[in-house]
């Protein structure tokens, strides 16, 4: 009994279907887990790490020395003397004109980063959603060419039954299963077309290409209602690409702030002290203070050339932005064409494909009826075939529009 119900347990797990890959789940892998964007992560921690590190000079610092020396060199007139200290010594910034345009700079290039990360994250999303798109489409027309081999084969047991009894010439036969054969074919290439996009899919999300083959949701048309003007709009505001250039614009113009006070006076304040034993004795311990003032009074040009730098790359930051919100502007444009041409696409293809489907009824009638054309039923047969798989690929078209769109509006993929 054990055995029955061990055999029936595996039975039941290998008859389970694969479990779904939904499009959400997809849009989430590729988004925290895509290889671009862990890449991209690392890239934008280390680059706020190199900010940050920017601005240590104007900042308190101090530092712990343990130092042991033996000196014994009597023969060049120098005594012999033994110390064992430990040495403390701190510094204070009190005025650096530097110190606030480099905490600027922090700020915009962290800022920056951060604007880099999503841009890639967009564009993550979007090529999961065109790659889980066309997995969809080949999900379908493997299935779609799988029916027309079945209306095929059932094709050919009805000329194989006319044939038999004397009512179809033989030739017939010889053609459909030729026909049939094409059929065959051609939903083989379809069948390797879904498997390849299916394992491009797992590769662009990071998952095992050789592990179980998961399901996907069923191709159909997005939901879709917002407004050119809107996406526009939202696209202006939220955009990734112009929160970078905005950034950019930003560490420029920290950058020309401390152009002029890296070569202002500064004043810092710096404090040693020192304990230990040594032989000679010379005291347990001593301190020392320095006030330094710095005030450059020539400087060789080097303050006006890195003024003029400076202002050059704030007048490029300005101009990028500029260009980016171009940019933006023209993919909304562009992406509402495309779902214009997608949308009406899936109309026209609609509407062959009920035509064609008629046309076949009336071809299968004529033919049971023994008024077909020899030759009505096959070609019945693949403008119906064709029909479908337009449809099918006239949704992935408009939900790969869509997606186009939400990634120039800066909307989430859904």
């Amino acid at each position: 009994m054990k055995r029955i119900a061990a055999i029936a347990g595996v039975w039941l797990l290998a008859a389970a279907p694969a479990p779904l890959l939904t499009f959400s789940d997809a849009i989430a892998r590729a988004t925290s887990a895509g290889y671009d964007v862990r890449i991209q992560a690392a890239a934008s921690a280390a680059a706020a790490a190199d900010a940050r590190a920017q601005t240590a000079a104007y900042r308190p610092q101090a530092s712990l020395s343990l130092i042991g020396s033996d000196s014994n060199l009597p023969q060049l007139g120098m005594p012999v003397a033994r110390q064992t200290y430990a040495q403390m010594t701190a510094s204070v910034p009190l005025f650096s004109p530097g110190a606030r345009a480099s905490e600027r700079s922090v700020t915009a290039a962290t800022a920056a980063t951060g604007a880099d990360l999503d841009v890639v994250r967009a564009d993550s999303a979007l090529a999961a959603a065109r790659a889980y798109r066309r997995a969809q489409l080949g999900v379908a027309v493997a299935e779609l060419r799988e029916t027309a081999v079945e209306d095929q084969r059932e094709h050919v047991r009805t000329v194989s039954e006319r044939v038999a009894v004397g009512k179809a010439p033989r030739y017939l036969l010889a053609r459909d299963r030729a026909a049939l054969a094409a059929a065959e074919q051609a939903a083989e290439d379809a069948r390797a077309e879904r498997d390849e996009s299916f394992v491009d899919l797992l590769a662009l999300l990071a998952l095992p290409v050789d592990g179980d083959v998961k399901g996907l949701e069923t191709l159909a048309p997005v939901a879709f209602s917002s407004s050119r003007e809107a996406v526009l709009a939202h696209a202006l505001a939220s955009r990734p690409e112009i929160e970078v250039t905005r950034h950019r614009r930003e560490l420029a113009e920290a950058a020309f702030s401390g152009a002029a006070g890296a070569y202002a006076p500064s004043l810092s304040l710096g404090e040693q002290t020192y304990s230990g034993a040594s032989t000679q004795p010379l005291g347990r311990g001593g301190s020392q203070t320095m006030l330094t003032v710095s005030l450059p009074i020539l400087d060789g040009g080097a303050r006006s050339a890195a003024l003029a730098r400076a202002r050059s790359e704030v007048e490029r930051a300005k101009l990028l932005e500029a260009q980016a919100r171009a940019n933006v502007a023209r993919d909304v444009i562009n992406a509402w064409r495309e779902l214009d041409a997608a949308r009406r696409n899936l109309a026209t293809a609609e509407a062959g494909r009920i035509d064609a489907e008629e046309q076949l009824r009336v071809a299968r009638l004529r033919e049971s009826a023994g008024k077909a054309v020899e030759l009505e039923v096959l070609d019945a047969f693949a403008v119906a075939a064709a029909a479908r798989e337009s449809v099918a690929r006239a949704i992935a078209r408009y939900d790969t529009a869509i997606a186009v769109v939400h990634r120039a509006a800066a909307d989430p993929q859904t």
